[in-house]
């Protein structure tokens, strides 16, 4: 499986280039202006309600290449152009297949933030005063999950831009 995840990240330009893209900095960035906001609101209900449906839009989008690109379209999508290193198609199916990654993801932060309430760490409580319980009631560990599942979901819903654009530059070079 890992072998599997780091090709991905090698066919989009790496690890590096991906969390590098301006996507990311946005995503921190509203993370960081949104983060009082959602403290008070109830963002994992939001998230639980729309990434489903995301998710389905991201791995539907391939689909819809794959269909309406053609066999031969999609020959020249699969080949190497001069100094590339890997395929605008397998680049692409990178990028949507991270999309489908850090959306599916959100979706688990949101869910678990959601049923087990304040403390994310409570589900390792073994009813008595637990080391973990501790971690998470004094020192707040609760508020980095909280911070890293807005994160991922503000970041999931942007990579749904990036995979239109995506779509729309692989398509021009079928021309």
């Amino acid at each position: 499986m890992l072998k599997v995840l780091f090709g991905i990240y090698k066919d989009a330009g790496g690890l590096f280039y991906v969390i590098g893209t301006p996507y990311v900095y946005l995503a921190a960035i509203l993370t960081y202006l949104f983060f009082d906001r959602s403290y008070t609101s109830d963002w994992p209900t939001l998230a639980l309600g729309m990434f489903p449906s995301l998710v389905g839009f991201s791995l539907a989008t391939f689909a819809i290449v794959l269909a309406l690109f053609g066999s031969e379209n999609l020959a020249k999508l699969a080949a190497k152009g001069d100094g590339q290193k890997v395929s605008p198609l397998a680049k692409l199916t990178a990028l949507i297949v991270h999309s489908a990654l850090i959306q599916i993801s959100a979706l688990i932060s949101a869910f678990g933030l959601k049923q087990n309430g304040v403390c994310a760490l409570s589900w390792l409580d073994c009813g008595w005063q637990s080391v973990p319980r501790y971690i998470c009631e004094n020192l707040e560990v609760w508020k980095w999950f909280y911070i890293a599942g807005l994160f991922l979901t503000i970041y999931g819903l942007l990579l749904i831009v990036s995979t239109l654009l995506a779509v729309f530059q692989t398509s021009q070079m079928t021309r």
